[in-house]
C-alpha cells in the first residue's frame, strides 16, 4: 500500500511532464525556436543583420559561416563575427571560415572588385577606429564552413533548418558538394540579392553597359576579368556566379529571397538616428548584462553611423541590403508562405512561382540571376520573392529590436 500510495502523485505528474516537452515543438514537429544557419561574407550591414537575428526570440541561430568571396577579408570577416555573437552572449556559437575554391570570380586576377578601399574599414570596423567590440577569445570552428554546415544540418532534423545567405553562395556550393542528400533537406534557403531578369532585359542592359563603357575612363570591362560589377546582377551573386549556378540547380526543396529590387527601396538617411529608442526598460538585469546592454545600445547608434565613414561613401550610397535581409526572412521563417497577407511584413510587392537560374556566358549579362523557361532541364522553383518593400516600417521594426533589451 505504502508502495502504491507514493507511486500516485508521481503518475500523475507525468502527463504535465510530457506536455511540457512536447509544447517546445510547433505541430510540423519542428522546435518552436526555429534552428538556423546564417552563411554571410561579414559586411557592415551584415554586421547589423547578424546582431539583429541574434534578438530574435524565435530563431535559434546554430552557426555562422564566413565567405571568402564577398565584401569582407577572411580573416576580419570570422572576427568580427565572433565579436558580435559574444556580444550577445553566444561566445562560443560555431563560426567557421570558408574553404578556398576556384569558383570565386577574378580568383587569380586582381581586379578591385570588390573595391579594395572599401574592404579596408570593413574589416577594422568593429575596431577602437569605428565601433569598437571586445575581442572574443573562443576559437573558431575547426572545420570548414562547408563542413560546419552539413555538421549542423545533421546534428538537428535538417527538415527543420532555415540557411539565411547574405553573401555570395561559394560556401553553400561547397557544402552541397560535400554531402547533397543532406544538404537537399534543408526546410529554406532564403536569398538576400539577386535580380530576376527575363529575355527582354537583355539586350537593353548589354547595351548600357556598353555605353557606359565607352565614358568610363577606368575602361570598365565587359568580358572576363570584370572590373566592376555588370548592370542587372548583384554583388551577392556576381561575385562567384558558378556556385550561384550550382546551387540553383541542385534542386533544394524551398528558395526564397528578399531581392536587390526590393532591397533598393531601403535608403540609409541621413535622420535615421530618430528611429533608434532612447531608452530601453530591461527588468532584472545582472551586472554584466547591463554592461553588455550598454554595448549593444552604442553598436546600434555608431554602426548606423559609421557604415558610411568606414567605407568613404554617402548616405545616398547605401541601403539597408541585409538588414532588411534579416528582417524579412525572420518574418518569413515564422509564417512562411501566408507572408503576402502578413501586416507586419515589410514587403510591399511579391513575384511568386517562377523558375530561375544564373547567365554564365562571357558578356555584360554574366552573372544575371534570370528567369527560365519551365520546361528547361535546369534552374531553381522560386514560390515567392520580394521585390518592394516598406522603408519607414523596416526602420521602425529593425531599430527597435535590435537596441531593444538583451534576448540572452
Amino acid at each position: 500500500r505504502a508502495s502504491q500510495h507514493l507511486m500516485r502523485p508521481i503518475m500523475s505528474i507525468m502527463p504535465i511532464v510530457a506536455i511540457a516537452s512536447v509544447s517546445a515543438f510547433s505541430p510540423s514537429g519542428c522546435p518552436k525556436k526555429r534552428p538556423v544557419i546564417i552563411d554571410t561574407d561579414m559586411d557592415t550591414d551584415d554586421m547589423m543583420g547578424l546582431a539583429y537575428l541574434l534578438q530574435i526570440d524565435t530563431l535559434d541561430v546554430k552557426a555562422i559561416t564566413v565567405a571568402s568571396s564577398g565584401w569582407s577579408s577572411q580573416n576580419s570577416g570570422v572576427v568580427n563575427a565572433m565579436k558580435i555573437v559574444q556580444l550577445f552572449g553566444k561566445k562560443d556559437l560555431p563560426v567557421a571560415f570558408g574553404g578556398p575554391t576556384q569558383t570565386r570570380l577574378n580568383n587569380n586576377v586582381p581586379s578591385d572588385v570588390p573595391p579594395y578601399a572599401y574592404l579596408a574599414g570593413i574589416d577594422s570596423f568593429l575596431t577602437k577606429e569605428w565601433v569598437w567590440l571586445p575581442y572574443n577569445n573562443h576559437p573558431p570552428y575547426a572545420k570548414s564552413a562547408a563542413a560546419l554546415i552539413i555538421d549542423t544540418l545533421k546534428a538537428n532534423d535538417p527538415k527543420c533548418v532555415s540557411v539565411l545567405a547574405l553573401g555570395p553562395l561559394t560556401n553553400l556550393a561547397a557544402a552541397f558538394d560535400r554531402d547533397p542528400t543532406t544538404f537537399l533537406q534543408m526546410k529554406l534557403l532564403f536569398l538576400s540579392g539577386a535580380r530576376w531578369n527575363g529575355d527582354d532585359w537583355k539586350e537593353a542592359q548589354i547595351e548600357l553597359l556598353k555605353a557606359e563603357q565607352a565614358t568610363n575612363e577606368s575602361g570598365a570591362k565587359i568580358e572576363f576579368p570584370f572590373s566592376w560589377k555588370n548592370h542587372g546582377s548583384s554583388w551577392n551573386i556576381f561575385s562567384d556566379p558558378i556556385s550561384a549556378a550550382q546551387v540553383l540547380a541542385a534542386g533544394l526543396p524551398n528558395v526564397a529571397a528578399f531581392t536587390s529590387t526590393g532591397q533598393d527601396d531601403l535608403q540609409v538617411l541621413p535622420d535615421d538616428n530618430r528611429y533608434i529608442p532612447k531608452h530601453a526598460s530591461c527588468k532584472d538585469q545582472s551586472a554584466a548584462e547591463k554592461f553588455y546592454q550598454l554595448l549593444i545600445k552604442r553598436f546600434t547608434r555608431e554602426a548606423y553611423a559609421e557604415q558610411v565613414n568606414a567605407t568613404d561613401q554617402e548616405f545616398s550610397d547605401m541601403q539597408y541590403w541585409d538588414q532588411g535581409t534579416a528582417v524579412l526572412f525572420s518574418q518569413y521563417v515564422e509564417v512562411g508562405l501566408d507572408i503576402v497577407d502578413y501586416r507586419p511584413s515589410i514587403c510591399t510587392k511579391w513575384r511568386s512561382n517562377f523558375k530561375a537560374g544564373v547567365y554564365l556566358n562571357n558578356n555584360g549579362a554574366y552573372g544575371w540571376t534570370t528567369l527560365v523557361r519551365e520546361d528547361e532541364p535546369f534552374g531553381q522553383f522560386i514560390p515567392l520573392a520580394c521585390e518592394g518593400s516598406d522603408m519607414d516600417k523596416f526602420k521602425e521594426i529593425f531599430f527597435k529590436k535590435l537596441s531593444g533589451c538583451i534576448n540572452y
